[in-house]
């Protein structure tokens, strides 16, 4: 595993070029989200592929966050930020949770992902789960 975004965003090891993986953990904040698409873009843009995304989020912190100031802040305009083209290079993502909060916000941020990408499959899956979002991801 590669240690990155001040050791709260860890790049996972996958046996998929196809697949990003990572690992939240600590205060989830506005930063964080800046830096992660920060990360990811240019791996869009060097890839003729659309890619999958695997997020493991059930030891990040989000008791600071509401939805309100999620969808009020500039979490929507950072994730915006990925130009349409390689925007949709994303084709799934899984994101691994334990709270109904946290899929709430994935069910919000998936929203507004399809305005972008009609193309996107972007789901929420429980820590008991994992299995099921690993398979989401890796199939092609």
């Amino acid at each position: 595993m590669i240690q990155l975004i001040d050791d709260m965003v860890t790049e996972m090891q996958t046996n998929e070029e196809f697949v990003l993986g990572f690992e939240f953990t600590g205060e989830f904040d506005i930063k964080i989200v800046e830096e992660f698409v920060n990360l990811v873009r240019p791996k869009l843009n060097a890839s003729e592929k659309t890619l999958n995304l695997f997020c493991k989020i059930d030891q990040a912190d989000f008791s600071h966050i509401t939805l309100k100031s999620f969808l009020d802040n500039q979490w929507i305009d950072i994730i915006k930020t990925f130009n349409p083209e390689n925007g949709k290079k994303i084709h799934r993502v899984a994101v691994v949770g334990n709270s109904d909060f946290e899929k709430k916000l994935v069910e919000a941020d998936a929203f507004f992902a399809k305005l972008w990408n009609k193309n996107i499959d972007e789901r929420y899956f429980k820590i008991n789960d994992i299995d099921k979002a690993w398979d989401f991801v890796l199939e092609a």
